[in-house]
């Protein structure tokens, strides 16, 4: 009987040894993979704020020209141009940016699209607006 019993030790030794080897291998398998997996969503959430941080740019510059149009509308005094005269290039520069951005998502591209569109038609707006301003504020 004490034979049994130490073959039947010593098989059982090895059968725990390849199952725990086995265990070890799976959770470093899984480990692995979860890192890999956390550092590709890392990458995407800052590829996304690359393009919120460029969208809020783009939003500034609009305001700037604006608020440069506003301040020469109610002042005539040039001064307050140049906000508005800088902005453009800049939103330039900001639309370029999010088309780099945004090449890997149709959807985005054509949101960027569109967002182009409509700041091309403000600024039409404001060129016109400035354009068509002709008026003394001390006649109010």
């Amino acid at each position: 009987m004490n034979f049994r019993q130490s073959k039947s030790s010593s098989l059982l030794l090895p059968i725990a040894l390849v199952i725990a080897i086995f265990t070890l291998i799976f959770l470093v398998s899984s480990s692995y993979r979860q890192i890999r997996t956390l550092s590709e969503s890392e990458k995407l959430v800052q590829h996304s704020q690359k393009v919120h941080l460029e969208l809020e740019q783009l939003i500034s510059c609009v305001k700037d020209a604006e608020t440069g149009q506003r301040g020469y509308i109610l002042t005539q005094n040039p001064v307050f141009l140049k906000p508005y005269t800088t902005a453009h290039p800049k939103v330039k520069h900001s639309i370029q940016q999010l088309k780099i951005l945004t090449s890997d998502a149709p959807i985005q591209r054509e949101n960027v699209k569109a967002l182009e569109k409509l700041i091309e038609d403000e600024f039409i707006n404001l060129d016109a607006t400035l354009k068509n301003t002709s008026f003394d504020i001390r006649n109010i």
